[in-house]
């Protein structure tokens, strides 16, 4: 078929558009009502009386109302989200009014990923638009991507040169040729003329989940890190001091601790293959024939739990170790369990980060996870305060997956928490980071209430480090002065309770316990042993071709369909088109 000649079996009853109320959360403020916003997008409909769309679209979870209308029908709907996911930047929705599903057909799934320059044609409500609008355009490339922007968790994606706009987010991509549909319009992450579309491949993994499990959380991983093995040297060492005849295998340069990789690999491991796929020295696996992905494709095409063989030569003695002595290696096949990759950071807003706060002394905490990086706006120090899970581990290793790392987001001066940090600066710049309460190590918010409520020392340590140069900050407050002084702090910041939490019951105001007296002995005796020097920061990334989450990269406002990125706090916002 002729580029400009759009197949008359290419669908549109199935076209649905989207017009979206939210209230997002506001994660740097979370006691605070988020921002009011309207959107229009694009969807359609599958079998089982659903409808696909993005993710951003219909505002995650945060929507508080979606209507949907059908292609050259008059009427609108309201619509019922089932489940969303912003790793794959996919929602399905239902219509509880049978009168929404008379005469309403299906798409019909390609399942074969569109071939390289194959036509595709993008159909949606751009710009406003009341009816359809078509663009066409060729397949340009099929590679691993970030849909989420900035979560790091890649998946397959199929770049495209057709022109597509605000409102095309969400809708279908047809195959010129079949009419069958090919992928679901992504829009943004690429330059001029180059847009995404989420191949029915990913489509169909994320349904299958949901229908097996009710919801949809985070990509499997194997949770190690791993090193290419181009250079010659580098390689001869690796493979005993001889240059093997083939181009496979990487070395395995980190296994995570709570991974499902943890206890089965080693340091020091050659990673050969995966499910009988040979594994480049570049760390990629054949894809259709003649074009290559990173072999991470493998396990995301899989769900939580299944199982993947890896065949990996083991030395003795690590085999990238210069100085250990040549050992004959052996071929292992070793079986593991799929599971999601555990860092410091938090990702899916209800999923693996719940919003949530504590007020203690005029210092404001709150969880750090990448939900709150679109909250954080021009503050540099909490820009890096979210990705303080990169080092973090290095400093003081987590030791259980319910660890969180606690910002402090404000600190609202007072006269009883004057006096401290670097001088001529404010503690609130210094990017601080909660490790310890009286002595004890903070292990989450939960954690640092109990503490607080049960507290009966006449003094208040907390101990800190900060984001912005790695030292260690030491407050010491009085327990009767923060008690007598909470109410004036909580009215200050418009603050229901001192502490909160989604998906923990509503904290009820109680009297705070009676004062003890104030002794030096006391604050003697909260004196830790001295602390060692921070450690250098440290990133292991699962591979490294996944994308960088540099403190510095802050989604811009939404373009193209993009999902939104920093929000100034305001009453309301227009209405946008995804």
């Amino acid at each position: 078929m002729m580029r400009g000649e759009v197949d008359e079996s290419i669908p549109f009853d199935p076209v649905i558009h989207f017009t979206v109320s939210s209230i997002s959360k506001n994660h740097l403020n979370p006691w605070a009502r988020g921002t009011i916003e309207t959107g229009t997008g694009t969807g359609f409909v599958i079998p089982g009386r659903r409808i696909i769309t993005n993710n951003h679209v219909v505002s995650g979870r945060d929507a508080t109302h979606i209507q949907v209308s059908r292609h050259g029908k008059p009427g609108s709907f309201s619509a019922k989200l089932l489940c969303t996911s912003p790793i794959v930047d996919l929602a399905v929705l239902t219509v509880e009014d049978a009168a929404f599903w008379e005469d309403l057909p299906c798409v019909d799934f390609q399942m074969d990923v569109p071939a390289l320059h194959e036509h595709v044609v993008a159909v949606g409500y751009p710009l406003g638009a009341e009816s359809v609008t078509v663009t066409e355009g060729i397949v340009s490339n099929v590679k691993m991507f970030d849909i989420s922007l900035g979560m790091g968790q890649e998946t397959l994606c199929v770049q495209i040169d057709a022109a597509v706009n605000p409102g095309n987010s969400g809708g279908p991509c047809f195959s010129m040729t079949t009419g069958g549909l090919v992928g679901v319009v992504f829009c943004g992450g690429g330059g001029e003329n180059t847009n995404f579309i989420i191949p029915t491949l990913v489509v169909k993994q994320f349904l299958d989940v949901f229908e097996r499990t009710g919801t949809f959380g985070l990509l499997p991983s194997l949770g190690i890190s791993y090193q290419r093995l181009v250079n010659p040297g580098f390689r001869r060492l690796c493979f005993g001091g001889t240059m093997p005849s083939h181009h496979n295998g990487v070395l395995v340069d980190g296994v995570g601790k709570f991974g499902c990789s943890a206890g089965k690999l080693k340091k020091g491991d050659i990673l050969m293959a995966i499910d009988d796929n040979a594994i480049s020295e570049e760390g990629d696996v054949v894809f259709r024939g003649s074009e290559w992905l990173p072999f991470n494709f493998l396990v995301t095409q899989k769900s939580i739990g299944d199982t993947v063989t890896l065949r990996v030569l083991r030395s003795p003695s690590r085999a990238d170790d210069p100085t250990a002595p040549r050992e004959p290696a052996e071929l292992h096949d070793i079986t593991i369990t799929l599971a999601p990759e555990t860092t410091w950071l938090r990702l899916v807003s209800g999923v693996d980060y719940f919003c949530g706060w504590a007020m203690i002394g005029g210092f404001v905490f709150v969880r750090s996870g990448y939900p709150l990086q679109v909250s954080v706006g021009g503050s540099a120090s909490l820009q890096l305060g979210v990705f303080a899970a990169d080092w973090m581990d290095s400093v003081y290793p987590i030791e259980n997956m319910t660890d969180e790392i606690l910002l402090c987001q404000e600190v609202v001066a007072h006269e009883i928490n004057m006096g401290f940090g670097p001088r001529g600066e404010t503690l609130s710049d210094r990017g601080l980071v909660l490790l310890k309460f009286n002595g004890v190590r903070v292990r989450n918010l939960m954690h640092l209430r109990t503490m607080y409520e049960e507290c009966k020392s006449p003094y208040i340590e907390l101990r800190f480090i900060s984001v912005i140069d790695k030292t260690k900050e030491r407050v010491v407050l009085e327990t009767a002065a923060v008690r007598a002084t909470e109410s004036e702090f909580l009215s200050q910041l418009v603050m229901p309770h001192w502490w909160g939490s989604e998906g923990e019951p509503s904290p009820t105001v109680v009297a705070p316990p009676a004062s003890t007296a104030i002794t030096p002995a006391a604050l003697e005796a909260l004196a830790p042993p001295a602390s060692h020097p921070p450690a250098s920061p440290k990133t292991t990334p699962t591979s490294p071709k996944a994308t960088p989450t540099s403190p510095k990269t802050i989604p811009s406002s939404p373009s193209h369909g993009a999902k939104p990125g920093a929000k100034p706090h305001k009453p309301s916002k227009p209405k946008q088109q995804h």
